[in-house]
C-alpha cells in the first residue's frame, strides 16, 4: 500500500540546521528537508480513482467528512484508520468533522499524522470517545514504528 520504509535522518543542513530525511516508498528513495507528509508516505495506488491521485490525502479526507460519508479512497482509508477491523467508520468521520468545525486545517492534521501526535493534539482540541482514542494511539504508534522513525533518531 505504499507504507514508508527506512525513514531516517541522514544529516543536517549547514545553513538552517534542519534535518534532512531519507525514506523509501514503493522502491523509490527520496530525500527532503522537512518531515515527510502523508502524501510522501502513502503513495497512490492503482485502486485509487485517477482524479484523486494528485490531491492531498488530508483534503480528500475532509472532503468526504464534509459530505458525511466514510472515505472509499484506499490511501485515505489506510492513512487515517478507516481500514482497521472493527472501527466504526461513521464515528471516525464525525471525529474528523469535529476537527474541521474547530478550524483544524487539513495540512495541520497531515502534520499531526506524520509526526505521530494525532492522539495528543486531537485530544487537546476536542472530546474523543475512548475507542477512537485507542485508534489514534494505534495510528501514532504505527507511524512511530514506520514513517516516523526519525522521531526516535532525532532524540538521540
Amino acid at each position: 500500500m505504499g507504507d514508508p520504509q527506512d525513514v531516517k535522518i541522514v544529516g543536517f543542513s549547514k545553513a538552517s540546521h534542519k534535518a534532512v530525511y531519507s525514506f523509501r516508498t514503493n522502491g523509490f528513495i527520496s530525500q527532503m528537508m522537512s518531515a515527510p507528509s502523508t502524501d510522501d508516505l502513502f503513495s497512490p495506488t492503482d485502486d485509487e480513482p485517477t482524479m484523486d491521485r494528485d490531491k492531498p490525502i488530508s483534503h480528500l479526507l475532509f472532503r468526504d467528512a464534509e459530505d458525511d460519508k466514510v472515505p472509499s479512497n484506499p490511501r485515505v482509508r489506510h492513512a487515517y484508520g478507516f481500514n482497521i477491523p472493527g472501527i466504526d467508520g461513521i464515528a471516525l468521520v464525525r471525529l474528523y468533522q469535529s476537527l474541521q468545525q474547530h478550524g483544524i486545517h487539513p495540512m495541520l492534521l497531515d502534520y499531526w499524522r506524520t509526526s505521530a501526535s494525532m492522539q495528543k493534539n486531537i485530544q487537546q482540541t476536542i472530546s474523543v470517545d475512548v475507542k477512537l482514542l485507542l485508534l489514534l494511539h494505534y495510528l501514532d504508534a504505527h507511524m512511530k514504528g514506520t514513517g516516523s522513525a526519525f522521531l526516535s533518531l532525532a532524540e538521540n
